[in-house]
């Protein structure tokens, strides 16, 4: 029996682990779900989402993006981790139980390179503006998720 974890805001999976708004975690026997149900996220607090899943009994997460303080603690739990994932949770855990959901990339590389882990989507408010460390929607104000207000590669600030 694993039970899955995956980040996720309205059905889909979010494209921050750390900063999502639920977690939709299921119970599976072999390639069925057993159990669904839907837990709100803690809160982004250093190293408790880990402990939070892992003390919950989960043993995979599946989520779009995971910072490095976060796998490392996923990694000592011995949580399997499927990152890079996108779209619809309940399509993620179908294709995952069916096996044909893997890694696109390893982990996050944090909150300032996101050249190289494809940014943290939607924006959150943080005191420091990192010199690449947007947290802004990617695509709209851009490359590294800046906003208008703090240059194209700048802002952690989206309201």
């Amino acid at each position: 029996m694993k039970k899955i974890a995956i980040a996720s805001k309205e059905l889909v999976i979010d494209n921050h682990f750390g900063h999502c708004e639920e977690f939709r975690v299921f119970d599976t026997d072999g390639n069925e779900i057993v159990k669904e149900e839907t837990i709100k996220n803690p809160g982004h607090k250093k190293g408790f989402i880990p402990e939070f899943l892992g003390n919950m009994g989960v043993n995979v997460v599946i989520a779009s993006h995971i910072g490095e303080g976060a796998t490392r603690l996923l990694n000592e739990k011995g949580i399997e981790m499927i990152v890079g994932a996108s779209g619809s949770v309940e399509t993620a855990v179908k294709e995952y139980l069916a096996g044909n959901l893997k890694s696109q990339e390893k982990s996050c590389c944090g909150h300032g390179d996101h050249d190289k882990c494809g940014g943290h989507g939607e924006g959150r408010k943080h005191e420091k503006h990192g010199k690449c460390g947007g947290h802004g929607n990617h695509g709209e104000h851009g490359k590294c998720g800046g906003n208008k207000e703090h240059g194209q590669c700048g802002g952690h600030h989206h309201e």
